[in-house]
């Protein structure tokens, strides 16, 4: 059916190849299925994102949505979708710094030891990367509508900033990771400088 085609389109589970076969058939099905019906599954859907119970990885399973025009429609024209969004993003940075602290892994004095890059610590790493390009591409979609105002969130943008930064200035963060962080972190500046004129 398209709700379970859907659903397996956001799951971390599903490799890319696999995500774009389906994504083919559920604009193929869109077109056999109500408009309404079709309509509340997406709503019903998206919104499922924000439970964490529902989801193994609700991070990753955002970032498809972004992915996918019917839920980027969506959620970019209600602001009650993108509070809950920038909300998971803003949880997600607070559990990481909250680990990387606890470790002491943004104040290291000298270069970091190969047996700091514990399995955990690439993990945190990993998710820092994660959310930065989430909140990169969120940003991208609200920036191309030009009558959104990004106000509502710019408590939001300006936490994630400092986490972006954090991320950067992290001496276990790798050169790849870096330059993505790097890119979000120009954008999260432009945003709240330009937009928001923070």
């Amino acid at each position: 059916s398209y709700r379970l085609l859907l659903e397996l389109s956001l799951s971390n589970k599903t490799n890319q190849p696999t995500r774009r076969a389906i994504r083919s058939c559920l604009s193929t099905l869109r077109a056999f299925v109500a408009t309404e019906q079709v309509k509340e599954i997406d709503q019903e859907v998206l919104s499922s994102i924000w439970k964490s119970n529902f989801w193994e990885n609700s991070l990753q399973s955002m970032f498809e949505a972004c992915h996918y025009e019917p839920l980027e429609s969506l959620l970019t024209q209600d602001r009650a979708e993108l509070s809950k969004a920038f909300g998971l993003l803003v949880e997600d940075s607070n559990t990481i710094v909250s680990d990387m602290e606890d470790k002491s892994l943004y104040n290291l004095s000298s270069q970091p030891s190969q047996h700091s890059l514990t399995e955990n610590v690439e993990a945190a790493i990993q998710r820092t990367i994660e959310v930065s390009s989430t909140l990169k591409i969120l940003l991208t979609m609200l920036l191309h509508q030009r009558d959104k105002s990004l106000e509502p969130y710019a408590g939001s943008i300006k936490q994630l900033n400092s986490f972006i930064w954090k991320g950067i200035t992290c001496q276990l963060m790798h050169p790849d990771g870096l330059s993505k962080l790097g890119i979000s972190y120009g954008q999260t500046f432009f945003v709240e400088i330009r937009e928001l004129q923070l």
